[in-house]
């Protein structure tokens, strides 16, 4: 039979394992649990407590290109290994440490969906489909040759949890299946994908911030995109507050130009309606910490931080004006 490393973390690491293990096709030559000092060893030591009951090799491997790692590696003369959650760069050299590379399982449709962030990127830019890709590792972040991908029907209004759900209910069935087609290859093959699609990367922070001025539908789907994992943020200017919003739905009123970011409507069970770029949308719940969510109750005229020429024009002379104070004060 042949041999494979698995490299992952996880309930989808453990289901993969559990499931070779049960198919009896493949042999885990060991397993490599993503190390991660950031989130204090979680993901390597919640790793390690699900894969205790398999009787398999695991490395606590935290540079997965380290030389000498990559060399214990080659003793083995494994056949393929396999990533399903180790976000760590793999390099050139441990990719050929095996005879057909590394098989990555990546959560979006390469090319048009690459990068961490395929998810919320295909929510904002109105994909039909989200899906599985399996593809052989190269040099660039999902770009190397396909080996299998499946595609998923999707409104492209979910939220990031709904999309997430989806994905998780086939993933690892999926990656195995492609994980025996890919070792059925006899030599190593990472053709780069002849279109660069669209590249996703991690969500910047200040991405988080609404902007008012944006059209409902490209309101709704970033907040969605985003929500649970993440709130998305608007600044309450009467109140100098930051409020956090995870839920959002449509409205049925016609387009018409008007202010943007304030509040126009209220209801019992809709919470607040907010204007934006062409009509409004409904905010049902909001928080000020992030961990509450209550019903809001602001006043009709309420508004939300917006970009304006208006608003632009105040910080200039609130700007103008602490600096010439600030002169005055130092002499």
């Amino acid at each position: 039979m042949k041999k494979i490393i698995l490299f992952g973390r996880g309930k989808l690491l453990f289901k993969l394992v559990k499931l070779i293990i049960e198919k009896n096709e493949i042999i885990i030559a060991g397993v490599v649990p993503l190390f991660s000092k950031n989130n204090k060893y979680y993901y390597l030591e919640h790793t390690i407590s699900l894969l205790k009951k398999f009787n398999i090799k695991i490395y606590r491997q935290e540079n997965i290109n380290d030389i000498f790692f990559i060399n214990r590696l080659r003793k083995l003369k494994i056949d393929l290994l396999c990533n399903l959650g180790h976000n760590k760069k793999f390099g050139e050299s441990l990719i050929r440490s095996s005879f057909l590379g590394c098989l990555n399982y990546h959560p979006g449709l390469i090319p048009y969906g690459r990068g961490s962030g395929a998810i919320q990127g295909e929510i904002i830019n109105k994909a039909n489909f989200i899906g599985h890709t399996a593809h052989l590792m190269d040099n660039k972040y999902d770009a190397g040759t396909i080996i299998a991908q499946k595609k998923i029907k999707i409104s492209g209004y979910e939220y990031f949890n709904q999309i997430g759900d989806k994905l998780e209910k086939t993933s690892v069935f999926f990656f195995y299946k492609a994980i025996l087609v890919c070792l059925k290859k006899n030599k190593l093959n990472v053709k780069k994908n002849n279109s660069f699609g669209r590249y996703f990367p991690k969500l910047a922070r200040n991405d988080l911030v609404i902007d008012w001025n944006l059209s409902s539908d490209e309101i709704v789907r970033k907040i969605r995109s985003r929500s649970p994992e993440n709130s998305s943020i608007t600044y309450l200017v009467n109140e100098k507050k930051f409020i956090y919003i995870r839920e959002v739905n449509f409205s049925h009123i016609k387009n018409y130009k008007f202010v943007n970011g304030q509040v126009i409507d209220r209801d019992i069970k809709k919470g607040i309606l907010v204007k934006t770029q062409d009509n409004a949308i409904w905010i049902p719940k909001i928080s000020f910490d992030k961990k509450k969510f209550i019903t809001p109750d602001f006043k009709i005229g309420t508004f939300f931080f917006t970009i304006t020429p208006g608003l632009l024009l105040e910080v200039y002379a609130n700007l103008k004006k602490n600096i010439k104070n600030k002169y005055i004060e130092g002499f």
